[in-house]
């Protein structure tokens, strides 16, 4: 009596496994280790980027070394970049170059870029500001546009991991949905958020050590607590993070990634100031785009006028 034939899974009964696969907010097998909270998966990334620099404080930025060894930081500052109409942006203009990738690509990608010839500087990006015509096209939902709409779209010619949107550009097929009969995707459209400061929690030794072997001056002067993770280099530096951290998915990373932590700071112990180092941007120069706990001894820079206004 021959063995009877079993029928391949239906589509509907595979869809919800392999979303659970792919997207790790989603999935019961994706969490932390014992008592660790569950890691950020995209679903927390797609959202503004003024939104999101606000909700990234308090969450917990964790940093695997190649011998198993985790580094932990809260978020105490960052600033947001609001895209091609933001003067202080990379992506200012809808610009869109090799080094700036990352900006473009879906919600919680990495973007880090080298400044002066030495130093790096982490952001994640966001849910961008679309153009009307497409993110409230018929059929598409809040930050969504539909694929088809795209400057430059041309269908797939194969199956493939990714759909081609704009010339150069590949679209993860894990970032794109049917909003009633139109495929539409969520892109981060060149907005991001910077991480300019951490607390940090764990691995506080590893932390000096890293940073201390990329000092240059005040050599054999230990670095306090406090000087480890206050500046976005340095945070790097401390979590050794460089470029080829760039466009690494912060949902799916297996060396870097973020933990929920306590519940976010409420609104009067956010401060929102203009951001540091921006010049020559026009009315962007004093835009209160940083945010930061108030009272934290981790800031990088503490904006004693925007404080006090926040008070008034």
């Amino acid at each position: 009596m021959g063995l009877k034939r079993q029928r391949p899974p239906k589509a509907k009964q595979t869809r919800g496994l392999v979303e659970a696969v792919q997207d790790p907010q989603r999935s019961p097998y994706f969490c932390g280790a014992g008592d660790r909270p569950a890691r950020l998966g995209t679903e927390f990334f797609d959202q503004p980027a003024v939104t999101l620099a606000r909700a990234l404080l308090g969450q917990v930025l964790v940093r695997r070394l190649g011998d198993g060894t985790e580094l932990r930081g809260r978020v105490v500052e960052t600033e947001a970049y609001l895209g091609p109409e933001d003067e202080a942006a990379h992506s200012r203009g809808g610009r869109q170059t090799a080094r700036n990738r990352g900006m473009f690509m879906r919600p919680g990608t990495l973007y880090v870029y080298l400044i002066y010839g030495m130093y790096f500087c982490l952001n994640v990006s966001s849910r961008g500001e679309q153009p009307a015509a497409w993110a409230h096209g018929a059929g598409a939902g809040p930050g969504q546009v539909p694929v088809s709409g795209w400057p430059g779209w041309r269908p797939p010619s194969k199956l493939s991991p990714g759909l081609r949107g704009w010339p150069g550009q590949e679209i993860p097929w894990q970032s794109l949905g049917w909003r009633g009969s139109r495929l539409c995707a969520s892109t981060g459209a060149g907005a991001c958020v910077l991480l300019r400061a951490l607390e940090p929690l764990e691995g506080r030794e590893d932390m000096r050590r890293l940073r201390g072997a990329l000092r240059r001056g005040a050599a054999g002067r230990a670095l306090k607590d406090r000087e480890l993770c206050s500046g976005p280099s340095k945070l790097c530096q401390a979590l050794a993070i460089d470029r080829g951290f760039d466009q690494r998915d912060l949902a799916g990373d297996e060396d870097v990634w973020l933990e929920r932590g306590p519940p976010a700071p409420t609104e009067p112990a956010v401060v929102a100031a203009p951001r540091v180092g921006i010049g020559q941007a026009g009315e962007w120069t004093l835009k209160p785009l940083r945010f930061y706990v108030r009272g934290s001894p981790w800031v990088s820079v503490v904006d004693r006028a925007a404080e006090q206004d926040g008070q008034a």
